[in-house]
């Protein structure tokens, strides 16, 4: 288990708790903090995670792929689960996961959808919308998974660049890991891996997103009555 953090005090404990009650218990917990201000890294030594310090504060706010490629470089386990720490999990999400690699020894990747755990209509709707793209273009061949909810073979992970190169506060290296291990051996995106995303500030984003949504739904009408 990889997760990347920085200045998640208000956010990690809830993460690990809920790794804590997993049914199927994560072989190790490794927490790559990214030169937190906060207690971030003495929360994750208290509920036990391994805490490789990563600042890199010439970007401090960005390039999460160098900060996941180097949680992955340190795991020593078969399978990495990638996730945020911002992120809760069903009892059973580990179970789910590891009984697909079992069931499937050609499987590289697993992606999953994850949810907004500050829950409202449109925020659902949302956040709906983005795990339907991703299973959409999953079913035509296009793995295009989260990086709070990827698993994948670390043999198949060193087979590839992994994360370098891909840059970015996600979702770009996310887009390109699942696309790079996709090459490698097959992929799998299960609607029922889920888990969910308690990120305070989407509440902000979204409530922002409200006041551009008539824009284009304006743009569709006024379009659909030219051609009437």
């Amino acid at each position: 288990m990889v997760i990347p953090a920085l200045d998640e005090a208000k956010n990690i404990g809830n993460c690990l708790k809920s790794l804590q009650a997993q049914n199927r218990q994560s072989d190790e917990v490794i927490v790559v903090d990214n030169g937190s201000l906060d207690d971030t890294p003495s929360i994750a030594c208290m509920f036990g995670a391994k805490v490789l310090s990563y600042p890199r504060p010439d970007i401090r706010h960005g390039n999460l792929g160098m900060v996941r490629q180097k949680g992955t470089e340190y795991a020593r386990g078969d399978i990495v689960v990638s996730t945020d720490a911002d992120c809760i999990y069903p009892e059973d999400w580990l179970q789910k996961i590891e009984r697909h690699f079992s069931d499937n020894e050609e499987l590289a990747v697993l992606g999953g959808p994850v949810f907004d755990g500050n829950r409202s209509p449109f925020r659902d709707l949302v956040t709906g919308l983005g795990n339907f793209h991703r299973s959409y273009w999953s079913g035509w061949g296009v793995p295009w998974f989260l990086g709070g909810n990827t698993s994948f073979r670390r043999e198949a992970f060193l087979r590839t660049e992994g994360y370098q190169g891909a840059g970015g506060q996600g979702p770009v290296e996310e887009w390109v890991l699942s696309f790079r291990l996709a090459r490698v051996g097959e992929w799998v995106w299960d609607d029922g891996v889920y888990c969910y995303t308690d990120v305070p500030e989407s509440a902000v984003a979204y409530e922002a997103a409200k006041i551009l949504a008539p824009a284009p739904l304006a743009a569709w009408a006024t379009a659909a009555l030219i051609h009437l």
